[in-house]
């Protein structure tokens, strides 16, 4: 999504969208979905099921079902964190530079939390959220969790997500199109 409302406020095509009956935002991120990430999803749960054959895990358990609510969280918040980055486009132009810095933010999470310092795991999990994407679902089908873990990692996650989309209406309303 960043990318298209990037390119679409840089070379003036954003006005198109803001006349249009639809909601804006849904509309951008409909327009930027990835075919290509659907073999990334496909490899993923191919993983997912062929390991928890091997280590005898059941879907079955309230585990499971927390490890598909912080996969669907976990889905926010990169929804979010495009929405974020995007409404940042309209302030600054070459907001690009965001992505990748999120990126090499989100490498940070390919590895447990634990393996860092209490103020890394505060920042990942309640802050920017990423923590969410890897190490939480992880931990709920293996070990499992309570429900006050749950409820202490979803919060941030509800709270990003409302944020970022308070600041793309924000800069919504800021945004004075690109004619002259």
């Amino acid at each position: 999504m960043p990318f298209e409302v990037i390119h679409a406020i840089r070379e003036g095509e954003f006005d198109i969208h803001l006349v249009k009956p639809y909601n804006t935002m849904l509309y951008m991120l409909a327009i930027s979905f990835d075919m290509d990430g659907l073999a990334e999803v496909l490899v993923g749960l191919a993983i997912i099921t062929y390991s928890m054959i091997k280590l005898n895990l059941s879907v079955l358990t309230l585990g499971f079902l927390m490890y598909l609510v912080f996969i669907i969280a976990a889905f926010f918040v990169q929804i979010a964190v495009m929405v974020l980055v995007s409404s940042l486009a309209f302030l600054v132009v070459k907001s690009d530079a965001l992505m990748h810095l999120y990126f090499k933010i989100s490498d940070f999470v390919r590895y447990p939390v634990t393996v860092y310092h209490i103020s890394i795991v505060f920042f990942l999990t309640f802050f920017l959220p990423l923590a969410i994407s890897s190490f939480y679902p992880a931990t709920a089908l293996l070990k499992g969790v309570s429900l006050l873990t749950a409820l202490t990692v979803l919060a941030p996650v509800v709270l990003f997500v409302a944020v970022s989309v308070f600041l793309w209406n924000l800069a919504m309303k800021s945004y004075t199109s690109a004619g002259g």
